[in-house]
């Protein structure tokens, strides 16, 4: 999610580059259409469910599934693996032809600091650098390329294997992480991200990167510098994106840029959580989209999420957008995001994701997007 400053689409960094070649008359290059990675931030949980929700998500046209690979579950003692539950995630997903992205996150207590309460150390970060580079280079060689998942299951196909992890999910707010501290999280996204590496040279790696943050210790820092000192182990950046009230045209790819401008470096951009909320505007103010019903605000949900798709595979270094989420549920906001109602009926952003699959899932670009109808901008 963006900070406020993000509300009138301000533009600057590379898209000040354009605006003064504008004035000049020029035009800035044009983007090749490449292929856009599509996905759904799914929770699909585990067990008998999985094949279902996992069937949902690639009836949306979507190849991608992004889920928790919870550390707390896989190693619950110190070198102990249990992969039962994500081999069942990745293994539902390979027979319905879609990769999965794992985030590496929810510490087990053990690796977590002395005395941390039990129900923190999920989202507590861990005190040694070691432990999580150990368990990202587990991850690594078990469901990278040629991993031993892939080795142990021939049925499946081995071209799904994803090459890209992603270290912790959101780390830049308390509810995901303790403390928020950007430059220890540097710390610990890079020796995870050595370590996978090293374990599997096929690996590539994701950084959970905004703009700015509240530290824990006090403070309003920016939130990409501190990713600097280690940027040579950044494969890419985890952005998420939620505008709230705010069509995306402008204000998306101005928050991509001021991302990598605080990075200093181009590097590519997987927005790993995209989402408009249909809920009412009085429960949850600047978060939800305007309507004056809830079935005009689903229409007016999914036209932005369609939009704001277009937007990111028009922009430079955006390389994938995952929508967040498959379902809706009881939770003001957050439940206010899926493409399938409960009974899993399709909402009419599930049609504006299948559409924008047609359009980017491919080599190439087929027109501009004409759906939801005017009336709704």
């Amino acid at each position: 999610m963006w900070p406020p400053a993000y509300a009138a689409g301000v533009a600057h960094g590379r898209r000040a580059i354009a605006v003064a070649l504008a004035a000049l008359g020029l035009a800035a290059p044009a983007q090749a259409a490449t292929p856009l990675r599509l996905g759904v931030a799914a929770d699909v949980g585990e067990g008998a469910s999985v094949p279902t929700e996992v069937a949902q998500v690639a009836r949306t046209g979507a190849r991608w599934l992004r889920e928790d690979l919870e550390w707390n579950r896989a190693e619950p003692a110190p070198g102990r693996f249990d992969w039962r539950a994500f081999d069942g995630v990745v293994a539902a997903a390979a027979r319905e032809g879609v990769r999965v992205l794992p985030i590496l996150d929810a510490a087990p207590c053990w690796a977590a600091p002395a005395g941390t309460a039990p129900e923190e150390c999920w989202r507590t970060l861990p005190a040694r650098e070691g432990t999580l580079a150990r368990f990202a280079a587990a991850a690594a060689a078990r469901f990278g390329p040629g991993g031993a998942f892939w080795l142990a299951h021939p049925e499946l196909d081995a071209q799904l294997a994803s090459p890209w992890l992603e270290v912790w999910n959101e780390p830049y707010f308390p509810t995901g992480a303790q403390p928020v501290d950007a430059a220890r999280y540097a710390q610990l996204f890079a020796a995870a991200a050595a370590a996978g590496r090293a374990a599997n040279p096929a690996t590539r790696w994701l950084a959970a990167a905004t703009t700015t943050y509240t530290a824990s210790a006090g403070g309003f820092g920016a939130w990409a510098p501190a990713l600097r000192a280690v940027a040579g182990d950044v494969d890419g950046l985890s952005l998420h994106v939620y505008p709230g009230d705010r069509p995306p045209e402008g204000a998306i790819t101005a928050f991509v840029d001021d991302v990598l401008d605080g990075l200093g470096e181009p590097r590519p951009v997987w927005v790993t959580e995209l989402g408009y909320a249909a809920c009412a505007p009085a429960e949850v103010p600047g978060r939800c989209v305007p309507g004056d019903t809830r079935a005009a605000r689903e229409e007016r949900k999914a036209g932005w999420l369609g939009r704001a798709i277009d937007e990111l595979a028009r922009a430079p270094h955006v390389e994938a957008a995952f929508t967040y989420t498959l379902r809706e549920y009881a939770a003001p906001f957050h439940g206010d995001l899926g493409l399938l109602a409960r009974g899993s009926v399709p909402l009419p952003a599930h049609a504006a994701l299948q559409a924008a699959a047609a359009r980017w899932g491919g080599a190439g670009a087929p027109g501009p997007f004409s759906w939801p109808p005017a009336a709704l901008p």
